[in-house]
């Protein structure tokens, strides 16, 4: 079993989302205590980040195997989730 850690910054970009839309993505957070058990995809040229997709939001997070934890750093739109990383 992972702990979910998710970063501020990654809270701050769903801030203005409605209720329904935040539910559903903290509804997907809760799969991540077993970060391999939910339908995601590795990111390419990255070790150990991962993507899973709630409906149009990309949730991009690192599993740190060593404190058994899945790091959520960044939780955007779909079109934005990737730009700089």
């Amino acid at each position: 079993m992972f702990s979910v850690v998710v970063k501020k910054a990654a809270l701050k970009e769903i801030k203005k989302e409605t209720k329904e839309t935040k539910r559903r993505i903290f509804k997907s957070l809760e799969k991540l205590e077993n970060p391999f058990s939910v339908p995601y995809e590795k990111l390419r040229g990255e070790e150990n980040v991962y993507r899973i997709r709630v409906g149009d939001f990309r949730v991009i997070y690192y599993v740190d195997k060593d404190k058994n934890e899945a790091v959520v750093f960044r939780i955007r739109r779909r079109g934005r989730a990737y730009e700089g990383l």
